[in-house]
């Protein structure tokens, strides 16, 4: 599937190659990129959110704490089906 210049088929371009990488066994340099990409998420939005909970301060804190535990499970899983 080819990216076009309209938004919306790009963005199902680029969630049809997610989804792709993620059925069956990856290529070792699919792994390795996906990995890349998420795992340094994973470890930022944990921290975010460990630092926000302990420093908590009004509703923009909790807020943001459910944001960073929200992308955090995201790439959690997606690193666990990939791998």
């Amino acid at each position: 599937m080819a990216a076009t210049l309209d938004p919306i088929q790009s963005i199902n371009t680029q969630g049809f190659l997610f989804r792709k990488a993620l059925e069956g066994w990856p290529k070792p340099i699919v792994l390795a990129g996906l990995w890349l990409i998420f795992f340094p998420t994973l470890l930022v939005s944990l921290y975010a959110a460990t630092r926000l909970i302990l420093n908590r301060t009004g509703f923009a804190d909790f807020f943001f704490f459910w944001v960073f535990v929200g992308l955090a499970y995201v790439a959690f899983v997606i690193l666990y089906r990939v791998t």
